[in-house]
């Protein structure tokens, strides 16, 4: 059994702390802010203290979704990276045909909101 730290970024949110991800074997056992990092020096929030739970919960998914009934009855469908990248692009396209700019379709497919497309 090894035990090691490795030291890594959070990207919980916009500021980027610099942590250290205590590693027992190859699982994460706990997340500690970097003392050394400028950004957050040694500080970290309860965001990046909870990544092994966020990391390793049962209901995490783990592979590209998508909806099989209608919105609201929770009926989803499990599809293959390729297919949820080819879906991305496909709505890109769309709304870059109708005149989105860059910035917001990048905006719109990120935030995965249902957009109608007219």
């Amino acid at each position: 059994m090894s035990y090691r730290i490795i030291k890594s970024t959070c990207r919980g949110c916009h500021s980027v702390c610099g942590v250290l991800l205590h590693m027992k074997d190859d699982k994460l056992v706990g997340v500690t802010g970097d003392p050394d990092s400028p950004t957050s020096r040694g500080y970290l929030c309860i965001k990046g203290k909870s990544a092994p739970e966020l990391l390793y919960h049962p209901d995490r998914l783990k592979y590209p979704m998508k909806r099989a009934g209608a919105r609201g009855e929770n009926k989803w469908q499990r599809i293959t990276w390729r297919g949820g990248k080819a879906r991305k692009a496909t709505t890109a396209r769309e709304l870059l045909d109708c005149g989105i700019s860059p910035i917001r379709v990048i905006i719109i497919i990120m935030s995965n909101k249902k957009v109608s497309v007219i």
